[in-house]
């Protein structure tokens, strides 16, 4: 994938949505523009790093609709502008996809559970135990 070397606007949101869509909580992405109406977006699973996948979204110059096709790839990029690129990889711009939102609410409640199952299993149910021995 290279990045159209005179890229001189950003992806719409409607594209990056498209493209945040087809993204795994454990994917690495870079998305930029490829050519004139072409944007590409190349995703790699971090556990998979064999399995990468290219979706490029091609749209008509005259009219707002847009054809999305993916197709098997390779992790070789080459960027000229970082401006205007996203990624999650080092490069450009990072945006917090929902996924991830999810991952790290349920990362918080279950650390939670395990702290206050901790509490009451280790401090306080057993607390009268404690007592009655001394």
């Amino acid at each position: 994938m290279t990045q159209m070397s005179d890229a001189r606007s950003t992806i719409s949101s409607t594209y990056l949505n498209v493209f945040y869509s087809k993204l795994r909580p454990l994917d690495e992405y870079v998305i930029c523009q490829t050519g004139d109406y072409e944007y590409t977006m190349l995703v790699r699973n971090v556990t998979d790093l064999d399995d990468v996948t290219e979706y490029v979204i091609y749209r008509n110059s005259t009219s707002t609709g847009y054809e999305i096709n993916s197709y098997e790839s390779t992790w070789d990029y080459d960027i000229s502008n970082e401006v205007y690129v996203y990624s999650n990889i080092g490069y450009g711009t990072m945006a917090v996809l929902p996924c991830h939102e999810i991952m790290i609410a349920w990362s918080i409640i279950g650390a939670l559970c395990a702290g206050a199952l901790w509490v009451m299993f280790r401090g306080g149910l057993f607390a009268w135990r404690r007592s009655t021995r001394s």
